[in-house]
């Protein structure tokens, strides 16, 4: 963490880490967000990824998407497509619109999972349903037509 954190976000943190370390997955989720905004150092990013883990394990949505984009969008030796899409698949299941999102997408050009126009439409029109604006803007369209978007911030 940056070391010029003052004492009230020092004790912040130091309280989400007890709780996280103690088993409560919000806290782990929280703790995770935490660390992965500054990931700019290698131990942040390891520290990010273990604390969604821990989350996602325990079922938080939210951090099951998070896992998917580390592994989707990672440039680095992390990147794995076929990782990516179980983790997003669990929090597709549980309404992640995102997840959705990415899924409907990996469905259509066959990343990481077999190309199905029909599970692609499914997750990219599920996402839509929940509101999520780049969903309700590709389900404007035909599959066929390729309308691109950037998924990875």
């Amino acid at each position: 963490m940056a070391a010029l954190k003052t004492q009230a976000a020092e004790t912040e943190f130091d309280r989400w880490h007890r709780l996280a370390a103690s088993g409560d997955m919000k806290a782990q989720y929280q703790l995770a967000e935490i660390y992965q905004a500054d990931a700019s150092s290698g131990e942040n990013r390891e520290a990010a990824e273990l604390w969604f883990l821990l989350a996602a394990e325990q079922g938080v949505a939210q951090a099951q998407k998070r896992l998917g984009e580390i592994y989707y969008c990672s440039s680095s030796a992390e990147r794995d497509p076929y990782l990516a899409a179980s983790w997003f698949t669990y929090a597709a299941e549980q309404d992640e619109a995102g997840a959705q999102l990415f899924l409907g997408f990996m469905y259509r050009e066959g990343i990481g999972v077999s190309q199905s126009d029909e599970m692609a439409r499914r997750w990219l029109e599920r996402a839509a349903e929940l509101g999520n604006s780049k969903a309700r803007f590709i389900t404007r369209y035909p599959l066929d037509a390729r309308v691109d978007f950037k998924l990875c911030r």
